[in-house]
């Protein structure tokens, strides 16, 4: 086993299993749940993890123990699910998100851009949720217009609240 990384309370490891603490871990996963609105057995099928009880056995454990640990490939396993980056997911390190971000089936480059703006911080997650909303165009726009609607549905936010006008080159 490769020897790690020693913190207070903390133990990283890398490539054969080997485990993470839980440190603040509970809290990064309930947060996921709630923001994806996932129950922990959706998440673990998308997680592709071996039983759909693994996550909720995992949760028991951690809020009887919040020390206890969670092998690495799971937690891969899980961040990549949810698109989360695995610093974040395991240790609470930024970016939470990977400039690669959550794959979006209806329009791909609407992804790309949602996740340039959360890995810049520069629009809020409310104008980012308005736009991930958006599900009425016949084909995929391209970045450059998901862009423009998260910077104008951050203004609107800005201005008491969001209508999502088209940007005006559809105007």
């Amino acid at each position: 086993m490769y020897g790690g990384t020693q913190a207070p309370g903390l133990y990283v490891g890398t490539f054969t299993g080997t485990i993470v603490s839980a440190v603040g871990l509970l809290e990064r996963l309930e947060e996921v749940m709630e923001e994806t609105g996932w129950k922990a057995r959706e998440w673990a099928k998308r997680a592709n993890l071996p039983e759909a009880t693994h996550l909720y056995t995992t949760l028991r454990r951690l809020r009887e123990n919040p020390q206890a640990k969670l092998d690495v490939p799971t937690l891969a396993a899980l961040a990549d699910a949810a698109g989360v980056t695995l610093d974040w997911l395991a240790l609470g390190k930024p970016p939470k998100r990977s400039a690669a971000g959550k794959p979006d089936p209806l329009y791909p480059s609407r992804a790309a851009a949602v996740a340039a703006a959360q890995f810049l911080g520069s629009v809020p997650e409310e104008a980012i949720a308005a736009v991930q909303s958006v599900d009425h165009l016949p084909e995929d726009p391209g970045p450059d217009y998901w862009m423009q609607r998260l910077l104008l549905a951050a203004a609107e936010l800005r201005t008491g609240g969001i209508k999502l006008l088209p940007p005006s080159s559809e105007r």
